[in-house]
């Protein structure tokens, strides 16, 4: 049992009986040489096998023992359930309940050899929740706006003058040289 649960939890694919697979890799190896040991000790016996693909036909075959869907659609569950639970409960619950649902994604991204739309999916969902949360409970502070960007001619910058507060913090220093660098190589600048 103990050997089963370390080859599931390595997101090794079940060949059928008692044969799994994983993606050539340093650490499919590391998991089946410890694996192969723990049957050594016990008197059992097992051989490690690389092989690639014969085909695309097999290749596929090969990646739908890996896919990972039905356990996203599971996170997205959790995810929404969370999501809902935002009115009934305050800032920490809400944290520990997307923080509980991020550690569950990236555990589960970790054993994703052949991700999908649906990791794709998980992540931005996720990241929708978090904004949520943050306009929930932190109303006062700033937010993400969306909308589209709008490209300036750098030609109209030019020669200006540019001001800001007086003290030299990191983000007013980073903002002078990306100024400098991208947009007015001659940019005069007031600290204010």
């Amino acid at each position: 049992m103990r050997i089963w649960r370390a080859l599931k939890a390595s997101g090794a694919g079940a060949l059928r009986d008692g044969v799994y697979v994983l993606p050539r890799s340093e650490v499919a190896s590391a998991v089946f040489e410890e694996q192969a040991q723990a049957v050594a000790a016990i008197g059992g016996s097992a051989q490690i096998v690389g092989f690639d693909s014969t085909g695309p036909a097999q290749q596929a075959e090969l990646e739908r023992l890996f896919d990972r869907s039905k356990d996203y659609a599971s996170l997205f569950e959790k995810l929404d359930a969370s999501k809902a639970g935002f009115a009934r409960v305050d800032e920490i619950e809400a944290r520990r309940l997307l923080a509980a649902v991020r550690r569950e994604t990236a555990a589960l991204a970790a054993i994703d050899y052949f991700p999908g739309a649906a990791r794709l999916h998980i992540e931005q969902a996720l990241a929708d929740a978090e904004a949520l949360a943050n306009r929930r409970f932190s109303p006062d502070e700033p937010h993400a706006a969306s909308g589209h960007v709008v490209p300036c001619d750098r030609a109209e910058f030019q020669g200006c003058t540019w001001a800001t507060r007086r003290r030299l913090w990191v983000d007013r220093v980073a903002s002078a040289w990306l100024i400098r660098r991208f947009i007015a190589p001659d940019a005069c600048f007031l600290w204010f």
